[in-house]
């Protein structure tokens, strides 16, 4: 896997470490590259790891990730690049810049690529990172129950603590009452 060059964050989340986020499947195919950004007016790290042989198709992407329209991956690319289609798209943001908690904003994989423990890996992954960076939890939001029966499964548990569930909605977080629901893990 390729690395794309123009790599910009907020998290001041070097390429080596983002790189050790990539499940060990992809990083061996050469067909993928690894990007790294973030959008206009946003602090959230962003990163995706893309097929190179495969041009975008809107279509194809929202059938086969959950993307809504601010998120659609088309606009992560820049300077009239021809997007490529993602197979691995995941967000991070650090609570009010409290860098003891990290949010896990979204984690997508291509459903062309489920089943594969793409998703299991990253998160593994990324919380091994996160303790090494000196985290002690990882904030998210599960977006169905499907979600959040990986989440339970990977460790997580409901998120009941007033001030952070309080501080995520002030960044912007939708909250349990629009049917989302957040989730911790204690590293």
């Amino acid at each position: 896997m390729s690395e794309h060059p123009e790599m910009k964050n907020n998290l001041k989340l070097p390429p080596e470490l983002a790189s050790l986020l990539v499940p060990g499947s992809l990083k061996a195919d050469e067909n993928l590259e690894l990007r790294l950004g973030r959008r206009n007016g946003s602090s959230s790290f962003e990163m995706m790891v893309t097929d190179k042989k495969v041009p975008y198709n809107k279509g194809a992407v929202r059938q086969n990730m959950s993307f809504d329209e601010s998120r659609d991956p088309g606009n992560f690319f820049a300077g009239g690049e021809r997007p490529k289609t993602p197979v691995l798209y995941a967000q991070l943001d650090l609570l009010n810049d409290d860098r003891r908690a990290l949010i896990l904003s979204t984690v997508d994989v291509n459903r062309n690529y489920q089943g594969q423990g793409i998703g299991a890996e990253f998160q593994e992954r990324l919380e091994k990172l996160a303790r090494e960076l000196g985290f002690e939890l990882i904030l998210a939001e599960a977006v169905n129950p499907g979600a959040f029966k990986f989440n339970v499964k990977s460790g997580f548990s409901k998120l009941t603590d007033r001030k952070i569930l309080s501080a995520m909605k002030r960044q912007g977080f939708k909250g349990s009452e629009d049917g989302y629901i957040p989730v911790v893990k204690r590293l």
